[in-house]
């Protein structure tokens, strides 16, 4: 069973990421980390936004794309994500790498890591969403400061 990766930027377009053993190589080499750690801990948020960009880049996005006319570059990408876009793309960056991670693993192994990799995703999504302390991003806007006399 694998987690769904797919998100929504602002213009409804519907994206799914998935990270191939190209996209960790590519991803690894650009910011020297060692394929053994790369791991969605270890990854900040303009990280995982380029994650979920390259993780995009599939063939079947890349060849529609094309028979449009169109190229995409990771600045149009960034572009289209505000507020809760932004933070659905970087939620599917993790569940992308965590697929990808229980992907690499031996099939006996693969049933516990996705348990354990499922309830991981969980506490990552709730901290990306402001629910918990990794979040330095408040979905509400700031008070109104009191009326002054």
């Amino acid at each position: 069973m694998e987690l769904s990766a797919r998100f929504f930027n602002e213009a409804r377009e519907e994206f799914d990421v998935r990270v191939t053993v190209r996209v960790a190589q590519e991803f690894c080499h650009k910011h020297g980390v060692p394929l053994g750690e790369f791991l969605p801990d270890k990854l900040d948020a303009g990280q995982l936004l380029e994650l979920a960009w390259l993780g995009t880049r599939h063939q079947a996005r890349v060849a529609a794309l094309a028979a449009q006319g169109k190229r995409e570059t990771f600045e149009m990408f960034l572009d289209g994500l505000e507020g809760p876009s932004c933070t659905e793309a970087q939620v599917a960056a993790v569940k992308a790498l965590l697929n990808f991670t229980v992907r690499t693993l031996p099939r006996e192994r693969q049933a516990t890591a996705t348990e354990r990799l499922t309830a991981a995703a969980a506490r990552i999504e709730e901290g990306l969403h402001g629910a918990g302390p990794t979040s330095g991003v408040s979905a509400e806007p700031p008070a109104s400061p009191p009326p002054a006399n």
